[in-house]
């Protein structure tokens, strides 16, 4: 995780070093359509309509259910069923809110927020985007599609 952190810092240095030229370059990417947008901007969108659309691109029957309180996080919680298993999708405004809830998960997975959770299996979260994603299970199945469809497994 701090190494992710330290290639992110160096990247955002090395962008910010870049001549104005290549500011202007960027100015027109950003008068594209939406579906052309890629890199850290296409990531920063990424929400739950990109999670059930990665999931079913990735070849899952994916359905969404009941969206309700995000206990133990701050945000509601969305329940959406995988190939039969369910997993919670927690949707923040931007990704500044979704980093700094995401910084609260303990490291082993069973506390949020400084408060314990007695979760009904073990916890498995990603991070993208907006979006942290909890499957409850130890399913290598769902755990190998869920990786695949998200890319970015939160390293407790």
């Amino acid at each position: 995780m701090h190494r992710r952190r330290l290639i992110i810092g160096m990247t955002l240095l090395l962008v910010s070093s870049c001549s104005t030229e290549a500011v202007n370059s960027t100015t027109t990417v950003e008068t594209a359509p939406a579906t052309e947008v890629t890199g850290p901007a296409a990531t920063s969108m990424f929400g739950l309509a990109d999670v059930v659309e990665s999931l079913s691109g990735a070849g899952a029957t994916v359905e969404q259910g009941d969206r309700n309180s995000g206990t133990p996080f701050s945000v509601a919680r969305q329940l959406i069923t995988v190939d039969g298993s369910e997993v919670a999708v927690y949707e923040y405004a931007d990704t500044t809110a979704r980093t700094a809830e995401e910084a609260t998960i303990a490291m082993d997975g069973w506390s949020v927020n400084g408060t314990p959770v007695e979760w009904i299996g073990p916890p498995h979260y990603w991070s993208r985007g907006r979006v942290i994603v909890l499957y409850l299970g130890d399913d290598p199945t769902t755990i190998n599609l869920l990786t695949a469809a998200l890319w970015q497994a939160l390293d407790l």
